[in-house]
C-alpha cells in the first residue's frame, strides 16, 4: 500500500518537505483551537441555561399557547371555508379570494402540523425543552482552516490551487467550468 496517490505528490512532499511540515504543524494547531472552541462553547451552554424559575414560566406559556391553539385552528379553517367559497362563486376570477383562502390555507397547515408539534414536544419535556426562544447564541467564530502548500506544477493534494478554487489559473470558483 503506497502511502501516496501519485509520484508527483511523492516527489513534491519530498522536496518542499520544510512547507509541508509548516502546513501539517498548522493544521495541527487549528484542530486544538477548534476543539478548545467546542468546549468552551459545551461551557457557555450549560451556564446560560434557563433556571427552574424560567423554565416554570416557560411551561405556562407553553400550556397556555396549547389552549390558543383549537382558537386558531377554527378561525383559520373557517376563513379558509369562506376565502374558498367566494372564490368558488366568482369562478376564480376575483384573484384576492384565492390569495385568501391559500394564506389561511397555509397558516392552517403550519398550525397543525409545525406549531402543534413544537408545542407537545416542549410541553413533554419541561426541565430540557427542545425549542427554547429565548436562549443566547454561545456560538464562537472559527479561524479558517489552513490550505495545503502548492507545488511547482501548482497543484496541492486535490489538484487543487491555494485557494480552493477548481483551478489556480483563475480562482473562480467554479468546479465544472475550467
Amino acid at each position: 500500500m503506497f502511502r501516496f496517490q501519485s509520484a508527483k505528490k511523492a516527489i513534491s512532499k519530498v522536496f518542499e518537505g520544510e512547507r509541508w511540515t509548516e502546513y501539517e504543524r498548522a493544521v495541527r494547531e487549528w484542530e486544538q483551537i477548534c476543539s478548545e472552541m467546542d468546549q468552551r462553547e459545551a461551557e457557555l451552554r450549560r451556564s446560560r441555561t434557563p433556571g427552574p424559575c424560567r423554565l416554570s414560566v416557560y411551561f405556562c406559556g407553553m400550556v397556555l399557547c396549547l389552549a390558543e391553539l383549537p382558537f386558531r385552528l377554527a378561525h383559520h379553517a373557517m376563513m379558509w371555508f369562506i376565502g374558498s367559497c367566494l372564490a368558488g362563486l366568482a369562478r376564480g376570477e376575483v384573484e384576492l379570494f384565492v390569495m385568501q383562502a391559500a394564506a389561511h390555507e397555509i397558516a392552517l397547515h403550519l398550525y397543525i402540523h409545525v406549531v402543534a408539534d413544537a408545542i407537545c414536544l416542549n410541553l413533554t419535556h419541561p426541565c430540557s425543552p427542545h425549542i427554547y426562544v429565548y436562549e443566547e447564541d454561545c456560538s464562537l467564530q472559527r479561524p479558517t482552516k489552513p490550505v495545503p502548500p502548492v507545488d511547482a506544477s501548482g497543484e496541492t493534494n486535490d489538484g487543487k490551487g491555494n485557494d480552493e478554487s477548481c483551478c489556480s489559473c483563475c480562482g473562480c470558483g467554479c468546479d465544472d467550468m475550467c
